[in-house]
């Protein structure tokens, strides 16, 4: 892409705690973009692994760096790097994910296009923590999305409420302003810092999701999002909560329709607590979290909801040992 003067400066922000093994392919995939006029920032979260290193193996002068004496937290750390940043938009990309050459420039192609949009998201693809491929756990993807989607508060909440996110939070440009008029992420949540930005932006603006698979995001046991997997868990998902006091508190058309479904997911929820329950031998939890499964929606008979909401505790563990050895099973034979 030729750089003409006119091209907005994009601030590339990428806020750092440890990680430090992954961050090195995530840098060279920013340093990759067709889109030049950039700045990189790294947001050093008071890691204890040497960040440094890294830049200076791709060359220190590519980058602005700050470390943080303590640890700020996810949303603090972000603030800083937005209030460090110079640019007219400004992306958060992780520091464990990989981004395609051209994902910068899409996304600036698709703001300056839409001066209304407040902000641009890719689709993408999965993958380990070896770079592998694995599933695809998007929602939206190139196959099933034939066009950019305008996003709004309506639409996004009814996808939380039924399916979930259809905003890659690592795929995130915004514009500065929006951002500054926001006042920033906010500082008393946990693990839902993202989805409470993209709601309150969407309160105001529109959002523009590119239906291009323009990033990889890498799972792996390190991650934030683990703790919705976690069987140390032992509370409904800091998500859910969010949008079940959400939805109490502002009124969509189909409020009757979205609480339905918000109620069947919530549902589903406690029954992973109840896996949880059985697995960490929390015998006094299990009845708790079957009781306020069925509070919110009953499964039907003979589905695998309906067992983990009625059966008892040998019951289902024996059932989920069965079931566990039938999908170890069928994937061996789909590889031979």
């Amino acid at each position: 892409m030729t750089l003409t003067n006119c091209e907005p400066l994009v601030s590339i922000c990428v806020p750092v705690y440890n990680n430090s093994d992954l961050l090195k392919t995530t840098l060279i995939s920013i340093l990759s973009q067709t889109y030049r006029h950039v700045e990189i920032i790294v947001g050093d979260n008071a890691s204890t692994e040497n960040i440094e290193a890294v830049l200076d193996q791709l060359g220190r002068e590519k980058f602005i760096y700050y470390k943080n004496q303590i640890n700020l937290g996810y949303s603090g750390n972000c603030n800083k790097l937005i209030s460090t940043a110079k640019g007219k938009y400004v992306c958060i990309y992780h520091s464990d994910d990989v981004y395609s050459p051209t994902i910068v420039e899409e996304q600036v192609k698709c703001l300056e296009a839409n001066p209304a949009i407040a902000a641009a998201f890719t689709s993408g693809e999965m993958i380990n923590e070896k770079g592998s491929e694995i599933s695809n756990g998007f929602i939206l993807t190139e196959e099933n999305m034939k066009n950019e989607m305008n996003v709004d508060l309506s639409t996004y909440i009814e996808y939380l409420c039924t399916v979930g996110n259809i905003l890659p939070c690592p795929t995130s440009m915004v514009r500065k302003e929006v951002y500054e008029e926001l006042g920033g992420y906010s500082l008393t949540l946990n693990f839902i810092e993202d989805m409470d930005m993209w709601i309150r932006i969407l309160e105001r603006y529109n959002i523009m999701l590119i239906n291009k698979e323009l990033f990889k995001y890498r799972k792996h046991s390190k991650q934030g999002s683990n703790y919705y997997r976690s069987f140390d868990r032992d509370e409904l998902a800091v998500n859910l909560r969010y949008l079940r006091d959400y939805l109490n508190e502002n009124d969509f058309e189909s409020g009757e329709n979205l609480e339905s479904n918000l109620r069947k997911i919530i549902a589903a929820d406690y029954n992973s607590l109840v896996k949880n329950s059985i697995y960490t031998n929390r015998k006094e939890k299990i009845k708790e979290y079957q009781k306020l499964s069925l509070q919110n929606h009953k499964f039907k008979f003979p589905s695998k909801g309906w067992l983990l909401q009625n059966g008892d505790k040998y019951y289902i563990k024996l059932i989920i040992k069965m079931l566990v050895f039938c999908t170890l099973n069928a994937k061996a034979l789909k590889q031979r």
